[in-house]
């Protein structure tokens, strides 16, 4: 086992190194010249540095020392430790990440480590600037580094580490089965376990009373709209009720606040650790601040503030400036005493604490959990583990004996920029990694849906759950229709749409450097007419959600959409994670002869997509440019036999000088932001970038968005006969030309 730990962890820190290296480098590629210049005013960046020298700093670490060219004082915020990038002015493309090790008046030195340099020419200039802090990155390598260690042996989570790292089956199936005996007073007549809340569905029950049976690790698998949350609130009451506390976790601070909320609704009042500006206002009140501030000591605590301002701002006769010195060093200790005491017993008063993954760690090296004592946990339970690198979950392991873990493995994965990291398996996760290793005796999985109508919902089930997924009965059948104010007509009485762009002229198109953003014009005037549809239909702005995999589509449609004052939320997939919306608009923008489609193919983002949706969901996309993926064309066969399909045309016939007007008024993209091939020749072709997947992009580059870039003129339009247009939807078999509508302008 220690083997198998010592070559996980040594290939899992390289692997972050280079995630960390690739969000540096994304930063620093994509900052202005302005941003640079108030950067430097703000002292967080130095520009026109020369190298005063180059040295070795022990084994593999290079310290470079910038100086002014003129030798001049160096005014700056800078300190020592501080993450920066050196950049060089001639290539920008390359950087040096390092942490400052020296300052003086006219020198800041950078140590680096030397296989990071390719080139560094003494004779340029540089750019330095500071980065975000590395303490996320040092949490985690410092928590992988930890697994290598011979204290792994005493720890509380040692059984857990064997479980998911130890090679002998029959040891880990023996521990995988070992469960904890619950008390009498906590089952009911039957021997079942008493529930606080009463309107859980059996398979909720089932996976509450499997992860508090568990005795080292349990998983809960739970797809879209399954009660997730709901069953680790109850978890979480019955872990308080049994006496356990326990340290309750997730990726972000958003899903933290998330859980937070719910367990407050439920009268479970938990203690949010953290910085107070990252905490959600609506859990404020669980804030340890807030918290202190309720205290009946409080008060003690702002006399003692109080006092030390008005020390420090007297100018009396005494020594060291004139400065009560003494008084005020007394005070300060007296102060940090006291605050700490308090923060311990409101940390003992609270057996439910919350806090993001990175910050769970607890000692002496913690930041907000530094007065939590090291072993003071019994269970630690980590919601949304399927995007959460592994090595964040190793952060917060090793604060108790048992483990449980609850997300959706077949939803968004970690985010990973790095695409070598990412192939590498930094983008797998603890809970997808050990449900592989571990099989089905490992976790249950939640069944019982109530989001989506089933015709929604009965794609994603038997593509990615195993057919396993029911519609509760009170939204198996729900239609837009059923909602207040909401007329009737063919949209809002279907659950299932799929327009189809294929040869309606939607192309596709591509802006940016490095990073390369696609749009449809097209596209985006058929989701512009169809929100407007559904909202004079009654459908409310707020409960219509658009989302598309790229963000130059997000600009478009939300500038068609701004002329009508039309408000609906327009998002890529990872801003609709863990949400709904009664109405989801799939806007796929990829048109191209080649059917070459990036990530659009990625099955978790798909699923996600797919599943914001409660009683509608309409896909737009070119059916010839998908016709290859099994994927994609297995759901618009499924929404070809489920539901009503419609071809864009029907969004477009009106006269082209309307669409014209559309898009000069409402798609204006800067001349600037768009990536232009300069050639001697005007006649030369532009080379066609291809992107870091290999994706070849056939893609136009174009100077500027100008109408006739994305349309043909009427006449030519006009020239596509019935017939023609009949060939064209062939697939479409439940196309009826009298359920063509007219969408006003």
């Amino acid at each position: 086992m220690d083997y198998v730990i010592s070559s996980f962890v040594r290939k899992h820190i390289d692997l972050l190194r280079s995630e960390r290296d690739e969000n540096l480098q994304h930063v620093f590629n994509n900052i202005s010249a302005q941003a640079l210049r108030n950067l430097e005013k703000e002292g967080d960046a130095l520009t026109k540095l020369s190298v005063g020298s180059l040295a070795s700093r022990g084994l593999k670490q290079l310290q470079i020392d910038f100086v002014d060219p003129n030798n001049l004082p160096l005014k700056h915020a800078f300190a020592v430790g501080d993450l920066v990038a050196c950049i060089q002015s001639n290539n920008r493309s390359q950087f040096l990440p390092g942490l400052v090790s020296a300052i003086s008046q006219r020198t800041i030195s950078v140590t680096i480590s030397d296989q990071t340099v390719v080139n560094v020419n003494e004779e340029e200039q540089f750019a330095i600037i500071k980065a975000d802090s590395d303490y996320t990155y040092n949490c985690q390598t410092r928590a992988l580094k930890n697994l290598e260690s011979t204290e792994i042996y005493s720890w509380r989570c040692f059984n857990v580490i064997r479980i998911l790292f130890d090679n002998d089956e029959k040891i880990v199936q023996e521990l995988i089965d070992m469960d904890n005996e619950i008390s009498e007073k906590y089952l009911n007549e039957d021997g079942q376990l008493k529930f606080i809340n009463d309107k859980l569905a059996e398979d909720q029950r089932m996976a509450v009373s499997f992860a508090l049976r568990k005795k080292f690790l349990a998983i809960i698998q739970g797809p879209p709209g399954t009660g997730k949350t709901t069953t680790l609130v109850e978890l979480i009451g019955q872990l308080r009720g049994l006496g356990k506390k326990v340290l309750v976790c997730a990726p972000t601070n958003v899903a933290v606040d998330n859980i937070a909320q719910k367990l407050c609704d439920a009268g479970i009042k938990p203690l949010r650790m953290g910085h107070p500006a990252r905490i959600a206002k609506e859990v404020q009140s669980c804030s340890i601040d807030a918290n202190v501030r309720q205290d009946n000591s409080y008060e003690i605590l702002v006399q003692i503030k109080q006092s030390l301002k008005e020390l420090q701002e007297k100018d009396g006769d005494t020594e060291k400036g004139g400065k009560p010195w003494g008084k005020i060093k007394e005070l300060s200790k007296e102060y940090r005493e006291r605050m700490d005491k308090l923060t311990s017993e409101i940390i003992r008063r609270h057996p439910v604490i919350l806090c993001t993954l990175n910050s769970a760690t607890t000692g002496k090296r913690a930041k907000s959990m530094r007065h939590v004592p090291r072993e003071y946990f019994d269970v630690v339970v980590v919601d949304e583990a399927s995007q959460a690198l592994e090595a964040s979950n190793w952060i917060a392991i090793p604060n108790a004996e048992k483990v449980v873990l609850a997300g959706d493995i077949n939803q968004l994965p970690p985010a990973v920029m790095n695409q070598k990291a990412a192939k590498n398996g930094l983008c797998v996760s603890l809970m997808e990694r050990a449900i592989k290793k571990l099989g089905k005796k490992a976790y249950k999985s939640l069944e019982i849906q109530y989001r989506m109508n089933s015709k929604i919902m009965s794609w994603s089930s038997k593509q990615f759950y195993e057919n396993t997924l029911k519609a509760d009965k009170l939204v198996a059948n729900h239609l837009l229709r059923d909602l207040p104010g909401v007329e009737s007509c063919s949209l809002t009485s279907d659950s299932v749409v799929f327009i189809d762009t294929c040869g309606c002229e939607c192309e596709e198109y591509q802006i940016g450097s490095g990073t390369i953003s696609k749009g449809n014009v097209g596209e985006a005037i058929v989701v512009d007419r169809l929100v407007a549809a559904l909202v004079k239909s009654g459908v409310p702005e707020r409960e219509i959600g658009v989302i598309t995999p790229y963000a130059l589509q997000v600009d478009f449609v939300r500038k068609t959409l701004s002329t009508r004052s039309i408000s609906a939320e327009v998002s890529t997939v990872d801003g609709f994670q863990g949400r709904e919306k009664e109405v989801i608009v799939l806007s796929l923008v990829r048109s191209n002869e080649e059917k070459s489609l990036g990530f659009v193919t990625d099955f978790r983002r798909l699923n996600v997509a797919v599943t914001r949706a409660r009683r509608l969901l309409v896909v737009i996309v070119n059916s010839e440019t998908v016709e290859d993926n099994k994927l994609i064309t297995g759901l618009l066969k499924h929404i070809e036999d489920n539901g009503l399909l419609q071809t864009a045309q029907e969004y477009l016939e009106d006269n082209s000088e309307d669409l014209k007007k559309d898009l000069e008024e409402n798609v204006k993209v800067k001349q600037k932001s768009v990536v232009t091939n300069k050639t001697d020749s005007k006649t030369e072709k532009r080379k066609k970038p291809a992107s870091k997947n290999g994706d070849k992009i056939k893609a136009k580059v174009i100077p500027t968005l100008r109408t006739q870039n994305y349309f043909r003129t009427r006449q030519k339009s006009q020239q596509r006969t019935q017939k023609k247009w009949m060939k064209l939807c062939h697939p479409l078999n439940r196309w009826n030309q009298n359920l063509k509508l007219n969408y006003p302008i």
